[in-house]
């Protein structure tokens, strides 16, 4: 047993400097290794929406996380954040029921501020997003430690849609 604390003392110590050197990525390990709870969701609610502007309509959310080590294994994680198509069932274009009428609004929610990378899960070019639990700051590469995830919601402009009230319910989903 001293023997293998040993030499896991010294693969971390190797992995230490050849990380400083910038030769040298640790991975971060599957399933087991911590857990995460989702803390708040701040919705997409995007407000007024008229039909008539040129401009689209944007607004921000959050999704908040808190992964924790687990002690027994302590190895770094990557949390994989992911969200539904919503009730269009289509990641192309998410739609908003109307509270009155059958006209859908159109509308997407992208992991960028440029709205061109949409979030979704992994499937029809969307994108999920990552953050990694690190060990002592090691152990995620490129990947961010942030715990929290802005989402991006976007309508388009020039939609012919009736007055009232839309809304559709997308599930998060956080694999780790």
């Amino acid at each position: 047993m001293h023997a293998l604390n040993r030499n896991l003392i010294s693969w971390i110590f190797t992995a230490l400097r050849l990380g400083a050197a910038g030769g040298l990525f640790l991975g971060c390990a599957s399933a087991g290794a911590g857990t995460c709870t989702i803390q708040s969701v701040n919705g997409v609610a995007f407000g007024a929406y008229n039909p008539l502007s040129a401009s689209p309509t944007s607004t921000n959310g959050s999704i908040n996380l808190s992964c924790q080590l687990s002690p027994a294994f302590p190895l770094p994680f990557t949390a994989t954040i992911s969200l539904s198509a919503g009730g269009s069932a289509s990641y192309a274009e998410r739609k908003m029921i109307p509270s009155v009428g059958a006209i859908r609004l159109n509308y997407n929610i992208y992991l960028d501020p440029t709205y061109s990378t949409v979030f979704g899960d992994g499937s029809a070019g969307t994108q999920v997003a990552q953050r990694c639990t690190p060990l002592f700051g090691l152990g995620c590469g490129s990947v961010s430690t942030a715990t929290n995830v802005p989402m991006y919601g976007l309508i388009p402009a020039g939609q012919n849609v009736s007055v009232g009230s839309y809304l559709d319910a997308i599930v998060v989903t956080v694999t780790f």
